[in-house]
């Protein structure tokens, strides 16, 4: 629920040609306020958590009303037009940004785990191809290798290593796959 009194001090803000003000709220959501008062109307948007993008054809939620409008009706204006299209879809992005912040802590938390089974100096961080901080890259005598981690499984690429490494590996697999 908007409160009339926070927007009051925005609509003030606007009245003095501030062009953008935001208002967070403690539920984690926050709402722009965009004009170029008096020539334009009052724009209200929804902000959504970092990293959330929009679908095809999907549009960020917004009402334009009159800056001359008290408080208390532009606040109605916003709980009536805007916060029952906006809020079930910042929810939807907010779960979003969790489940990705849960995965890249899954993946980081596994990397530590694999990186920390190699002796010192044999794997570091980064593959072969890029500095990506979540996969590893490790050294071995006769060959060498990456692991991509992901938030609860690998994949491991091996290259140059001997035909009889490459066997003791398929049987160590397949006494697992058993």
């Amino acid at each position: 629920m908007i409160n009339a009194r926070r927007q009051k001090q925005t609509i003030l803000a606007v009245e003095t040609f501030v062009i953008w003000a935001e208002i967070p709220y403690q539920d984690g959501y926050d709402l722009a306020f965009t004009s170029q008062y008096p020539t334009y109307a009052l724009n209200i948007s929804g902000n959504f958590p970092r990293g959330h993008h929009f679908g095809y054809q999907e549009k960020r939620p917004s009402i334009n009303v009159d800056p001359t409008k008290s408080a208390e009706q532009i606040a109605k204006d916003i709980n009536r037009r805007l916060l029952p299209l906006y809020l079930p879809m910042w929810m939807k992005a907010a779960e979003a940004q969790r489940q990705r912040e849960n995965y890249a802590s899954a993946q980081a938390t596994l990397s530590d785990e694999i990186l920390a089974l190699f002796p010192a100096g044999m794997a570091r961080l980064g593959n072969s191809f890029s500095k990506d901080n979540k996969n590893i890259s490790f050294n071995l005598k006769d060959g060498y290798g990456d692991i991509e981690v992901f938030n609860d499984s690998c994949s491991l690429k091996f290259r140059s290593i001997s035909c009889q490494l490459a066997k003791q590996i398929i049987r160590l697999i397949a006494k697992e796959g058993q």
